[in-house]
């Protein structure tokens, strides 16, 4: 009776010796146990609803990483950078800002994102004061632009400087005579295009898309005032997550990423 009863303890602490290593092993693959990660992404505005899209996405696949994004006038973001602000990805409306950051040594590694249209649009109230290209430089005409700096505002300037080629020099300076506001960002533009609480003003064709489209009017611009917009993307060298920041880079690059992109206007 004895040996038996030794072999019985014997074997029972042999049971919770091994049930324990199981559960120990099990807990330790378990995802939520995995190290949390915080990556910030600084992104110009423009990208606010596929970048929501993509990293909704991308944490499906990887719940252990919080990705904080920053949407801001691409401008202000390499304002943010050269401050000292904790950024793992930079995604910039601008190839000459990214470009500024990449001969400063900020990236590790970057590439061309994706293109986008300039447009102008004209508010619904605004049919008596501009329906043509040409009235932009009128007098009464109400533009709103962005700041300076702020990529769309490098655009409009680059449209209405090859626009003087069609309605004679003076022209830019006529139109920017008409600039009642300036806003901090391209989604502030076509807020207040919606709002009625300007004339017209340049935006992407990117921001466009759904419901939007109806509650302002598109005025075409001639084939020689369109001018090329890039996107870029680039990985900081300051990351602290190096390999959680690359994964999400390319992800964002990836065949999923680009459909998404698409599906916002981008191409």
């Amino acid at each position: 009776m004895k040996g038996m009863k030794y072999m019985w303890w014997k074997y029972r602490k042999l049971f919770i010796l091994l049930s324990s290593l199981v559960m120990f092993v099990l807990s330790g693959c378990s995802p939520k146990n995995l190290d949390q990660v915080t990556l910030n992404v600084s992104a110009a505005s423009s990208l606010k609803e596929p970048l929501n899209e993509i990293t909704k996405m991308y944490n499906a696949q990887h719940p252990n990483v919080e990705i904080t994004l920053n949407f801001a006038g691409t401008n202000t973001l390499k304002m943010q950078i050269l401050e000292g602000a904790e950024v793992d990805l930079f995604l910039s409306a601008n190839k000459d800002i990214y470009e500024e950051l990449e001969e400063k040594g900020y990236f590790m590694q970057g590439q061309i994102l994706a293109h986008n249209d300039v447009v102008l649009i004209a508010s619904l109230e605004s049919q008596n004061t501009i329906n043509q290209i040409e009235d932009l430089a009128k007098e009464g005409c109400q533009l709103i632009l962005a700041e300076e700096g702020v990529p769309i505002s490098i655009y409009a300037k680059q449209i209405m400087e090859a626009l003087e080629l069609s309605y004679g020099e003076g022209f830019k300076e006529k139109c920017l005579q008409n600039v009642v506001s300036k806003e901090t960002n391209v989604k502030q533009v076509l807020t207040k295009i919606v709002l009625g609480e300007g004339d017209c003003g340049f935006v992407y064709n990117s921001d466009l898309m759904g419901e939007t489209r109806d509650e302002v009017r598109v005025l075409p611009l001639p084939e020689e005032a369109k001018v090329e917009t890039q996107y870029w993307i680039g990985q900081l060298s300051q990351t602290k997550n190096q390999e959680e920041a690359e994964q999400l880079y390319d992800f964002i690059l990836s065949e999923q990423g680009r459909q998404v992109m698409q599906k916002y206007g981008f191409r």
